[in-house]
């Protein structure tokens, strides 16, 4: 199962990580996966696209971690979106992605 860890203050997003597998299908042909990296990589893509110190990524021992740096509204919409696609993701997929929330 793919877990994202959302950190929030009120309405403005911290931190983002991503581990684990989806496990829907094998390597390759998994079309959670697939959707999951589409849509991190086109909303990390378009936050440099924005404000190119906004955010910082980085990824350790299977761990994708999205670190905001610098509350730019852009990005914030931008980083939204992102999780209220990987939410419709989690409703269809249940046994593949798991999204937990934590406020700070």
């Amino acid at each position: 199962m793919i877990r994202v860890c959302v950190r929030q203050k009120k309405d403005s997003i911290l931190k983002v990580q991503f581990f684990g597998h989806a496990d829907y299908d094998v390597y390759g042909s998994d079309i959670v996966c697939a959707a999951v990296s589409s849509t991190y990589f086109c909303s990390v893509n378009a936050c440099y696209l924005f404000h190119e110190e906004s955010i910082l990524v980085e990824s350790s021992h299977g761990v994708q971690t999205i670190l905001v740096m610098d509350d730019d509204a852009n990005v914030q919409k931008i980083l939204i979106n992102m999780i209220h696609c990987l939410e419709n993701l989690e409703k269809k997929y249940p046994r593949n992605i798991k999204i937990d929330k934590e406020e700070e």
